[in-house]
């Protein structure tokens, strides 16, 4: 059977793996390269290919598909740097993307500017219309104003245009009267249909979402399009490609530039779905933390199943679709560290990032890093006196202890006043305190004890911070995946296509027919046949399992709670069950309910997944390197200069455990320090105890 690549494109570095015959991951990092990241794909692709003893275009042409993270969406709304998009909205509604809903991420901070909406306001443009509450016209929509709005935003040189009016979700027609006339005006880019992208109660959100599309898209698509091309270029023939959505589901590379706001959180989702795997593996739940080269990303994982949001909501921008719910920290392999005026010593959001990197890495960084800390204190293989030594589980990288020595020594141990060793242990346990404040507040602040979770540890720099952050936050189980340093990849290995679309309601359950709520289930199953039918060569013919979700409120509430429904309930139109078992989840989540109230369904959503296609695995050997370590290596902590051993996960047998001071050679590295115990569980878990 076929088998599936998996690509992730990180901040830092860009992972590629594939799963063998004996179940195992192989893989291979790269540096990211942020001018192309194309170029890292390939790199990646030809890196993993040499491990297993063939050329890119064997690799490629071999495969059955390709499943690609991106961090592109988040980069063009983290770095500020979006497509130029105009709007056409609703006279009287020009200011709602930079009016919000009217709250504060902090109520307290008064003084705080504003965050710079997504649409610039000479780029929002009105139009003389007006839809009712329930859909009917309450301004016709003048044509000739509205062509002359056109001309005006086209003549500003957009390269994206927004449509979003009021009560669009309730009538659609002036948004398509919109579009309609601006193809007429021989515009050629995106439109962006608010009714669209998010047919949902809410003006904001809706408008939100629909400027997060069309401010992604023109780079998503010109850099899917470019993938897609050097692909068949390295294979010889068009390469199956499959890219991760936020909600941790796959859609079709040819599908994906049609819903780019779904792929604002693409990479961190595979890291979830890995952890998701584990949870299930242990037979309990677990919080997980990834830390990669410039975040950390932390799930929780509740039932082996990642926690869904259904908003997302930063100081810039909201976005209401269906995404995997991840806490992201500012901190990672590549955090700066430095001392601020007031003699604090921090540790990230400022990242060095692939290009130039820690000062280790020899190509230019020059500011200490957590990953110079870390080859200070001899966790890391690098070489001395100016020497430099491999990376494990990284191509064409090394790394430089005299180069480390001297950026941790200048920014951290100079201004602290502390031996350098001190300082580097200063910002190492800095890190681990972050993580596992960022855990507590994944957790406790949604009513979970950590203490009950397992707690899941991968990415580049997990496993140095594995114990500490456990031993921070009191959990007993820690648990690092032998592949952790390429989890988030290996996730995509076992992804699922999936397609999610939303149909507004609006309608109270005890005045709802039950043949109407039948009949809203079939029209959106349709919609989304209909939808698949025109990329039917990119889903392929597996079957489809489809899941339902009601969101109901109370009349008068804006807040919805969401309650699961089976295709026999909506064809049957139980709408007396679907309002008790709303007043049932609505008691559990707020101790009461309002009996005498009306319940409300606001909007019904549909996820349509489809199993893994190439679910075969790659049957060649591959070709181990000597991994140019030493059996054991110097290693400073509590005080002083020790030898540590080095095992690879290889040498952990299934019954064996080892004490701890010791590092475990997993493609990244697991440190278990004195009083720590590592043993190898089932499919390759590396299992930490940590005395308290």
């Amino acid at each position: 059977m076929a088998f599936r690549l998996a690509c992730d494109v990180g901040g830092t570095f860009t992972d590629v793996a594939v799963r063998q015959a004996d179940g195992g991951v192989v893989f291979a990092k790269v540096p990211t390269t942020p001018d192309d990241p194309v170029e890292g794909v390939l790199n990646g692709i030809a890196a993993l290919a040499e491990q297993l003893g063939q050329d890119a275009r064997e690799l490629l042409s071999s495969a059955g598909e390709l499943v690609h993270g991106t961090t592109i969406a988040t980069n063009v709304l983290a770095q500020g740097r979006p497509a130029r998009v105009g709007l056409l909205t609703t006279h009287g509604f020009r200011d709602i993307l930079e009016l919000r809903d009217g709250t504060r991420s902090n109520r307290y901070q008064l003084r705080v500017p504003s965050p710079v909406p997504l649409v610039a306001r000479p780029y929002r443009l009105e139009v003389m219309e007006r839809m009712g509450f329930d859909g009917s016209v309450r301004t016709p929509l003048d044509e000739t104003q509205a062509r002359d709005a056109i001309a005006s935003l086209l003549d500003l040189d957009v390269e994206a245009v927004v449509i979003g009016l009021l009560h669009a979700h309730r009538n659609p027609a002036h948004e398509l009267m919109l579009e309609k006339w601006l193809r007429e005006s021989d515009w050629m880019g995106p439109i962006v249909l608010s009714h669209r992208v998010l047919p949902q109660e809410g003006e904001y959100v809706r408008f939100s979402t629909a400027a997060i599309e069309a401010s992604v898209a023109p780079v998503l698509e010109g850099y899917l399009e470019r993938l897609g091309k050097q692909l068949e270029a390295k294979a010889g023939r068009p390469v199956r490609t499959q890219v991760m959505q936020s909600s941790g589901g796959l859609l079709p590379l040819t599908a994906a530039g049609d819903r780019a706001a779904h792929f604002v959180n693409s990479g961190p989702a595979g890291g979830a779905i890995s952890a998701a795997s584990i949870a299930r593996q242990l037979g309990r739940d677990v919080v997980a933390f990834d830390v990669g080269g410039t975040t950390t990303d932390i799930s929780v994982i509740h039932g082996g199943q990642p926690q869904e949001r259904l908003v997302t909501s930063t100081d810039a921008y909201v976005i209401g679709l269906p995404t995997i719910d991840i806490h992201v920290l500012s901190l990672g392999g590549g955090s700066i560290a430095r001392v601020g005026a007031d003699g604090v010593l921090q540790v990230g959001p400022e990242s060095a990032a692939a290009v130039p990197g820690p000062a280790a890495y020899g190509r230019g960084g020059a500011r200490a890093t957590l990953t110079d800390a870390a080859v200070v204190l001899g966790l890391l293989p690098a070489g001395d006196a100016g020497e430099t030594s491999s990376l494990g589980g990284t191509s064409g990288l090394s790394l430089s202890r005299k180069l480390a020595i001297q950026a941790v020594t200048r920014d951290v141990a100079v201004p602290l006043g502390l031996s350098l060793e001190a300082a580097a242990q200063a910002v190492l346990t800095l890190a681990a305190t972050t993580v596992a404040s960022g855990i507590r507040a994944a957790t406790v602040s949604r009513g979970i004890d950590p203490r009950a979770l397992a707690l899941v540890g991968f990415g580049g720099a997990g496993g140095l911070l594995l114990g500490a952050v456990a031993r921070e936050t009191g959990v007993a189980l820690a648990v690092a995946p032998a592949a952790g340093s390429v989890l988030s990849a290996a996730g995509f290995l076992d992804a699922e296509t999936r397609y999610d679309t939303i149909r507004h309601a609006g309608l109270a359950m005890n005045a709802l027919p039950k043949e109407s709520l039948a009949a809203l289930a079939r029209d959106m199953e349709d919609e989304m046949h209909r939808w698949r039918d025109r990329h039917a060569m990119a889903w392929g013919d597996e079957p489809m399992e489809m899941a339902w979700v009601a969101e109901c409120r109370y009349a008068r509430q804006a807040g919805t709670v969401a309650i699961s429904l089976t295709s026999d309930e909506l064809e049957r139109g139980a709408v007396d069950e679907v309002a008790a078992r709303f007043e049932a989840r609505y008691t559990m989540l707020f101790g009461h309910a309002h009996h005498n109230e009306t319940c409300v369904l606001d909007a019904l959503r549909l996820v349509a997944t489809q199993p893994c296609s190439a679910s075969g695995r790659h049957k060649g050997r591959t070709r181990r390197k000597p991994s140019g370590q030493t059996l054991t290596r110097s290693v400073h902590q509590g005080g002083g200069w020790r030898e540590w051993p080095v095992i690879s996960v290889d040498e952990l047998g299934d019954d064996a455990s080892w004490r701890g001071p010791l590092l475990c050679d997993c493609g990244g590295v697991v440190v278990v320090r004195e009083g720590e115990t590592l043993s190898r569980g089932e499919q390759g878990l590396l299992i930490l105890s940590v005395e308290k």
